[in-house]
């Protein structure tokens, strides 16, 4: 895949990470680069580890912090990742569903997983609103074959959720106008049961939809979408 200009400072950090010697001005030019995140995974099931580097706040054309991920892939003649070649992603390339658009955040998370259950690692790509996943494959590894990328409506858990091959549902919670009390709740998706018992209780101790959102909910689990849902439900969400 080819390199655009416009990504060359990102690529040199690249290339210090990879153990390639460069001078200090090369290196100070990358700093714009911002906070990485970094994982590892098989994408071509060669048995080799792969290293994945999330930059969130990579400027993309003239989106600022839309973000890009780099993947470079297990060499074959011992410890290391080759260079070249290596491959770029982010929201306005060829294949990727989604615009590039500043805060975007493209790559502020990362996960890996076999999702397809096809034995080959798969990518999960975490931005502000969205998460995009690319499958895996032999030999070429992550390609744009059957990308997906998955927005949030009501509930932050997606994530977790996307992880567990469970990517559709959604909480709706219903509240009085006046005091805000919890009426009612409808949970469609993945472990609804389990999570329908905290508004059981909700609704038992005559609870406010205030009350659910500022309860603890951890990061990440399913849960999230409870309190999710409660902020959609005073119509300040977050995760929408």
């Amino acid at each position: 895949m080819a390199l655009p200009a416009k990504f060359r400072s990102a690529t040199l950090f690249l290339l210090m990470i990879a153990g390639l010697a460069l001078s200090a001005q090369t290196a100070s030019s990358a700093e714009c680069w911002g906070e990485t995140n970094i994982i590892l995974g098989d994408f071509n099931d060669d048995g080799r580890q792969d290293l994945v580097i999330g930059s969130p706040f990579s400027l993309v054309a003239l989106a600022g912090e839309a973000g890009v991920v780099h993947v470079l892939y297990g060499t074959a003649s011992g410890p290391g990742f080759s260079v070249l070649p290596q491959q770029l992603w982010y929201l306005d390339l060829p294949g990727i569903p989604g615009d590039s658009e500043s805060s975007d955040n493209f790559g502020r998370s990362l996960a890996v997983g076999d999702f397809d259950c096809d034995g080959i690692d798969d990518l999960v790509i975490g931005e502000k609103e969205a998460v995009t996943v690319l499958y895996g494959s032999i030999p070429g590894g992550l390609t744009t074959t059957g990308v997906q990328r998955l927005t949030g409506t009501i509930g932050s858990g997606f994530g977790r959720a996307v992880a567990a091959g469970h990517t559709e549902g959604f909480v709706k919670i219903i509240r009085d106008a006046e005091y805000s009390e919890i009426l009612g709740a409808h949970i469609v998706g993945a472990h609804a049961t389990e999570l329908i018992a905290e508004f059981v209780i909700g609704r038992h101790l005559e609870s406010t939809v205030e009350e659910m959102e500022k309860a603890m909910h951890p990061h990440p689990t399913l849960s999230e979408g409870v309190s999710e849902g409660a902020l959609a439900a005073l119509g300040r969400p977050i995760h929408m």
